[in-house]
């Protein structure tokens, strides 16, 4: 499954997931996407976190598989635009490209994404957890 960088940081940097999300991940390999990844290291930086708070994050990330940006990411990504612009949904919003790969992703690979963000809930073709 395809994790969410809000969902991911709940599960494994922040250690604030609630019971129910972490039953999700019950017997499935967590996945993210090269913008959750990037949103992740950035975080760092932007909030001024020591030296081993930091390298536990990389150590997290070390362990977890990124999907790169592939044609197939891509093409979902234009996809997933199009259609949500046409039909109106939210994931069309300029402001929504972060979550608008991060849903492609998901899209691409043919695997259900989950996410504490509503912003995915009925984007076409994206499965939810």
């Amino acid at each position: 499954m395809v994790i969410d960088t809000d969902a991911f940081s709940h599960l494994f940097v922040l250690n604030r997931a609630s019971r129910e999300l972490s039953d999700r991940l019950v017997g499935r390999v967590p996945i993210i996407a090269t913008q959750t990844r990037a949103e992740l290291l950035a975080w760092p930086g932007l909030r001024s976190w020591g030296e081993a708070r930091t390298e536990r994050l990389h150590r997290i990330l070390r362990s977890t598989l990124t999907v790169p940006v592939t044609d197939d990411v891509v093409n979902a990504y234009v996809e997933l635009r199009v259609e949500c612009t046409s039909r109106g949904h939210a994931l069309g919003q300029k402001v929504h490209g972060a979550d608008r790969w991060v849903a492609a992703t998901a899209v691409a690979l043919a695997r259900p994404l989950i996410a504490l963000d509503g912003i995915y809930a009925g984007a076409p073709r994206l499965s939810l957890l």
